[in-house]
């Protein structure tokens, strides 16, 4: 077990170790003796792990109520707030008595406040069940429910008295909702720490995830201690929050507070660069390791809109609004920007790095910001031999590699960079065996989320595999978008049998929509016999990763064409492989 102490003016002990939500009621009973204990969960928590933590705490000989309340950002509010501390009272909860908080963000900002105020404040303990709050809510002692004016408007810094801290939790969490933890993982490295900034660009943290949660805990309670009440240092956390949160109030909070801050972190990068605050690089591997990490990092709402949500911001003083910008990997600083410039603030953010909307200059070399994974797998679609050049090669390109050789396309990489495709149509079909194929892709969600609907298009069975990871992570998104058009998936988790087909029709996603399968499907679609089209509710913007996608297919001869709503695809086309080129890989 992990234990270190966070030494705040209220002093509480952090503790780390799988499977230790079954010991919380002995670890309460040890730390705080015989009493009344309210757990404050939402609806979805509850239905997993409420029945644990009610079974675990009644054996450590406490009595328990529980007080439940819809999951979500709409639910941080004062309405949820005066129900909560009027159940309080009519349990007779007192200033002996616990509360626990068991959940994510939401029920740790709602519960705590609560806990703040009730009777003066009341001993609370949290046990975060997201990777999110695990790191960022749960250190810090800041609570707040939101009003319509702003997110976190009102609230207060109360710290906890333990925090208890099981990763097994985090198993059951949607992709998205873990992605949305390395949002502000990521961040704290830009932050403060480089190499761990470099560990979370490579998307494979998982399988020492009590390391990283230490090591994220270490570095905000580090800035925490040395500025507790946010005055001055500790303002450093809100690098790409006072984005972020305008984001959330623009989207009426149907953007998660993680994806927010995903897209925060970019405008804030973009806006520095464009600033001369930091080079245009780090813009670049924020951005990256942004998306590599399954994280949309492109924000549709207007520049006024988002300027005048920032207006309202905590950090504001006056005439000035405290802004965090990267100056380096590993280090930040607070700019004051008066408010009168803050439009121009973020119109820098969503100007500088822009893609070419109308079409791609044919004198420009795209392969500069193309990750080589689309590349590769164009290739093997293409009708002859490609070869290429790329920078470098990393674990997870020899494990679509290896994905791409199971399925009939064979790899060859040459001294110099010089890598060889040769494609599908040139091999035999791995089935032919009388065998189907076992496609491992290892750790690295961008093989399966790419290669599933391009498999299903060519209509090859296979055996899809996952480890580490990625082997307890849920792919619904594929099979509830892919059923409905033919594919067959034995098994909603891994090892699943892949076959049926994919046809061709109208697909229709929300704005939440992974990227790199958004990109797989795109590479899939004009293979089909008929016409496609992607619709996304709401509008289309920019988005990065499926621009540059686009790009790659381009390139290979393949159109596809945007519009305001997403995209058309034509069917029956053809991949034909280029002539040599060089690739950056930035994967």
């Amino acid at each position: 077990m992990k234990k270190f102490e966070i030494n705040v003016s209220q002093k509480y002990n952090y503790y780390i170790e799988r499977g230790i939500l079954d010991e919380l009621g002995s670890m309460l009973r040890e730390n705080f003796g015989p009493c009344k204990i309210i757990v404050v969960t939402d609806d979805m928590v509850d239905s997993i792990y409420g029945n644990r933590v009610a079974v675990s705490l009644t054996k450590a000989g406490f009595k328990t109520i529980s007080y439940v309340f819809e999951r979500g950002e709409q639910s941080k509010n004062f309405f949820v707030l005066n129900d909560l501390l009027e159940f309080m009272a009519e349990n007779y909860i007192t200033k002996k008595d616990i509360l626990v908080s068991l959940g994510g963000g939401v029920v740790s900002d709602v519960s705590g406040f609560a806990a703040s105020v009730y009777s003066r404040g009341i001993r609370y303990v949290q046990v975060p069940t997201t990777f999110l709050s695990a790191i960022d809510s749960s250190v810090g002692g800041k609570t707040a429910v939101n009003i319509k004016a702003g997110k976190n408007l009102i609230g207060s810094i109360y710290q906890p008295s333990m925090v208890v801290c099981d990763p097994d939790t985090f198993d059951t969490l949607e992709p998205v909702v873990y992605a949305q933890g390395t949002a502000e993982a990521i961040k704290l490295g830009i932050i403060g720490d480089k190499r761990m900034f470099a560990r979370l660009s490579k998307a494979t943290f998982h399988r020492n995830i009590e390391d990283l949660i230490e090591s994220c805990v270490k570095i905000k309670a580090d800035i925490v201690v040395e500025d507790e009440f946010d005055e001055g240092g500790r303002q450093l956390l809100n690098l790409g929050h006072t984005f972020a949160h305008s984001i959330e109030k623009n989207s009426k909070y149907k953007i998660s507070h993680g994806s927010a801050v995903a897209m925060g972190l970019a405008m804030a990068s973009k806006a520095a660069a464009a600033r001369g605050i930091c080079k245009p690089e780090v813009y670049e591997k924020i951005n990256e390791a942004l998306i590599r990490n399954g994280l949309n990092t492109k924000c549709r709402i207007s520049p006024e809109k988002i300027a005048e949500g920032m207006l309202n911001d905590k950090k504001r003083r006056g005439d000035i609004l405290n802004m965090v910008f990267p100056k380096k990997l590993g280090k930040c600083e607070i700019f004051p920007i008066p408010v009168d410039e803050v439009i121009d603030v973020v119109k820098d953010a969503m100007e500088i790095g822009k893609e070419n909307m109308t079409g791609v200059d044919d004198n420009m070399d795209v392969y500069k910001d193309a990750p080589v994974q689309r590349v590769l797998l164009a290739a093997a679609l293409s009708d002859r031999e490609t070869i290429f050049k790329i920078n470098n090669s990393d674990a997870d390109l020899e494990i679509i590699i290896g994905c791409l050789r199971e399925l009939g396309a064979e790899t060859e990489i040459r001294s110099g960079g010089l890598c060889k495709v040769t494609p599908f149509s040139m091999n035999k079909d791995p089935g032919s065996s009388g065998f189907l194929p076992i496609i491992n892709c290892g750790e690295n969600p961008t093989a399966l989320r790419l290669l599933v609907p391009v498999m299903a298009a060519l209509k090859k069975e296979a055996f899809v595999s996952g480890t580490g990871q990625l082997a307890k992570t849920p792919f619904n998104d594929i099979i509830e978008t892919m059923e409905p058009m033919g594919s067959v998936f034995r098994f909603d988790h891994f090892p699943f049998e892949l076959s049926g087909e994919l046809r061709s029709g109208d697909f229709k996603f929300d704005s939440s929509v992974c990227e790199i399968f958004l990109s797989g499907l795109l590479m899939a679609l004009p293979l089909l016999e008929g016409d496609s089209t992607v619709v996304i509710n709401g509008g289309l913007g920019s988005y990065e990763y499926t621009d540059k996608t686009i790009r790659v297919l381009k390139e290979f001869g393949v159109s596809i064409e945007k519009n305001g709503d997403g995209f058309a695809i034509k069917g029956d086309q053809k991949y034909i492989s280029p002539k040599g080129f060089e690739i950056n890989d930035l994967i």
